[in-house]
This record gives C-alpha cells, structure tokens and sequence, in this order.
C-alpha cells in the first residue's frame, strides 16, 4: 500500500459517518408522515371546548339562609346542586349595598367611583366601558340575561 493510499484510508477513518444520520433522519420523517397519514389530519392533543358559564346573581338573599352554604332548612336544591357541580364563591363581597352599582361592578370588574353607577336611579354605564358579556361575546360566546 502506498503512502498515498495510507493517507486516504486515514482520512476516511477520521471522517465522520454520516450514512447513520441520514437513515435516522429518514426513518423518522417516515414515521411522522406514517402518523399524520393514519391520524387523518386529526390534531394529536383533543381540542379543548370553552367552559360553559352560568352566573347567578340574587338580590337581598343572605348566603347563610342558602344550603348550599350551609343552612339545613334551606329549600333550595336546584341552588345546591349547581353549587355542588360547579364554583361556589365563600369570600364574595359586592362592591356596592345597591343593587345596580354592585352588578355594574361585577361584570366589569371597576369600583363604582370608576365606572360611574352611583345608585339603582338614573345611572347607566358608558358605551366605552367593557363588560363581561361583551368580551365574552368577542371570544364566541352566546351570552343572555334573564330578570325574574
């Protein structure tokens, strides 16, 4: 063997094998195109829905005369079994003792200082001001309110 040959033997020597890379690389390309085939398209984590959400205000009701807050005498089992089945808020404090500046309050997250509504009269919120139902609605809700 010449000098020559020697030199190119030990040069193929120091090189780097690249084939194994190259059938790793392939194989798993294959399998990627072996999974999106047999999955049809389908996203491979489920698509989470939106929650469904129900929110129930009730005015001049104590908490402690509810049973799903604990009163034993209460008549209330539709109220307990949403309660027990969804979030039941121990800690809620309104932002206001009136009723319209309280809700107005709730489904905009501002203090009434803030968002104007002063008493059940003759204040309404500004166009401006964002509530819940409308960011709900942005994000494809069907919202609704019912009064009773």
């Amino acid at each position: 063997m010449s000098s020559r040959d020697r030199l190119r033997a030990r040069a193929w020597r120091r090189r780097p094998n690249r084939r194994p890379r190259y059938v790793v690389g392939v194989a798993v390309l294959v399998t990627a195109a072996v999974l999106l085939v047999r999955m049809g398209g389908r996203p491979l984590l489920p698509v989470r829905a939106a929650p469904d959400i129900l929110l129930i205000t009730l005015d001049t009701t104590r908490a402690d005369h509810l049973g799903a807050y604990g009163d034993r005498r209460a008549q209330t089992p539709r109220l307990d079994q949403l309660a027990r089945d969804g979030v039941l808020f121990e800690r809620a404090i309104a932002a206001a003792p009136i009723t319209l500046p309280a809700h107005a309050s709730l489904l905009t997250g501002i203090y009434p200082f803030t968002h104007g509504v002063r008493n059940n009269g003759s204040f309404s919120l500004r166009p401006a001001v964002p509530t819940l139902t409308t960011v709900l609605h942005e994000r494809g809700y069907v919202t609704a309110a019912f009064v009773s």
